[in-house]
């Protein structure tokens, strides 16, 4: 190779790469030229001048490329904190090689603590056991607190007061205060999920259970004993004070007429989770289109097919005539009482509608009689289950709407 044609080394490198161990030293010297190399191949930076290798410009475009290369970097920029930090973003495991002054140095670690909270396993004793250093560490990452010291694992006050910002941690905790009263209702009062590691007898507590699962945390019921699930009476109670836990009901409790019918009036959308006999069942169908027409997307084709339960579909939900038969979607009544509900509704509409009334406020303005020439319409309550016009609707995840 032409050392002296930088041009072509440059153009070289970058297409090639460089093994600067082979290079020259005005080569090894040139910033330009090392950068390049050792953007391409980070341990380069072993073979560079001893100036460049103070060089944060020089260091950097090589740990980006192997944040290992740091070892090749001089004392004084394996100690900075820039640059040390650039190389513990690119891999954690860098910090096995970092001096261990600086894995002592409080400051330091707890700038790095910061960013990556993963620093814990590779702080130094004295800081493991540091409880400012280790909340800092935990704050981040919240795996931090299987590293720290066993002085601190076992200090109740330290795991109190770690519980109470993290009760997540219950799991994680020593043994011998798995069933301390104050702490397990501390960790469960920051996070009701908590529950999960909690004794049985916590699990099975029908009045902490229902005062967790207010303000919509109904998913912890994964986590509670069967014998609540599994109750009706229980359940009952737990509807009043959470709308969305008629999923997590034990099957035989879903089966009972009663619960389901006062779960879909409460919400309709936990029709989605009942069983095909309340999906069919007119009482319970009409009770969930009530309160959210968008419900029709799982009946079968007679509701709707049928015109009495599809307008009361688009009453409270306009954007269910998406679901409702051609032939309705073909008749003025149903989609101008949609279009009230929501004028998008319209979109859903058909063709012929789209001709006779050629735009939302013409549909809005119609005369509540059905016209003479909508040859489509149909009866409330008729069921026309030869009609070719009927056909199942694909329910297309881009037409779904957030419950």
């Amino acid at each position: 190779m032409e050392w002296n044609d930088k041009e072509y080394i440059l153009k070289s490198i970058k297409k090639n790469g460089m093994d600067l161990s082979r290079a020259v030293e005005k080569v090894r010297s040139d910033k330009e030229i090392v950068i390049e190399a050792c953007k391409q191949y980070g341990n380069n930076l072993e073979f560079v001048s001893d100036n460049l290798k103070n060089d944060e410009d020089v260091v950097l475009s090589a740990i980006r490329n192997n944040p290992f290369s740091i070892k090749f970097a001089s004392k004084d920029l394996q100690r900075d904190e820039y640059i040390v930090k650039n190389a513990m973003l690119e891999n954690i495991k860098v910090m096995e090689i970092i001096d261990n002054k600086i894995k002592d140095d409080k400051e330091f670690m707890s700038y790095l603590a910061k960013t990556n909270g993963r620093v814990m396993e590779f702080a130094s004793d004295r800081l493991k056991n540091d409880v400012d250093f280790v909340k800092t560490a935990i704050n981040n990452y919240i795996g931090a607190f299987q590293f720290i010291s066993e002085d601190l694992k076992n200090d109740r006050k330290f795991i109190k007061n770690i519980l109470n910002e993290h009760g997540i941690l219950l799991k994680d905790i020593p043994s011998k205060f798995k069933n301390d009263n104050e702490l397990i209702m501390t960790a469960l009062k920051n996070n009701c999920y908590a529950l999960e590691f909690a004794p049985k007898r916590y699990k099975k507590d029908q009045g902490l259970v229902l005062e967790l699962i207010k303000n919509s945390f109904e998913s912890v019921l994964h986590y509670v004993s069967e014998e609540l699930t599994s109750n009706k009476d229980f359940m009952l109670k737990a509807l009043e004070v959470n709308e969305n836990i008629y999923k997590y009901a034990s099957q035989e409790v879903k089966n009972d007429f009663e619960f389901t019918l006062k779960s879909v009036e409460k919400k309709g959308w936990n029709l989605e989770f009942a069983n095909n006999t309340f999906k069919n069942n007119k009482d319970i169908v009409m009770t969930a289109l009530k309160q959210n027409g968008g419900v029709l997307q799982f009946l079968n084709e007679s509701f709707r097919e049928n015109k009495e339960f599809v307008l009361e579909a688009v009453k409270t939900n306009g954007l269910s005539l998406a679901f409702a038969s051609n032939q309705l979607k073909n008749d003025i009544e149903v989609v101008r009482e949609a279009c009230k509900e929501d004028k998008h509704a319209y979109e859903f509409a058909s063709r012929e509608i789209h001709q006779q009334f050629p735009s939302v406020e013409k549909v809005l303005a119609s005369e509540k009689e059905i016209p003479k020439d909508n040859q489509w319409t149909t009866k409330p309550n008729e069921f026309d289950k030869s009609n070719p016009w009927s056909e199942k609707i694909n329910s297309d995840k881009d037409n779904q709407w957030e419950r």
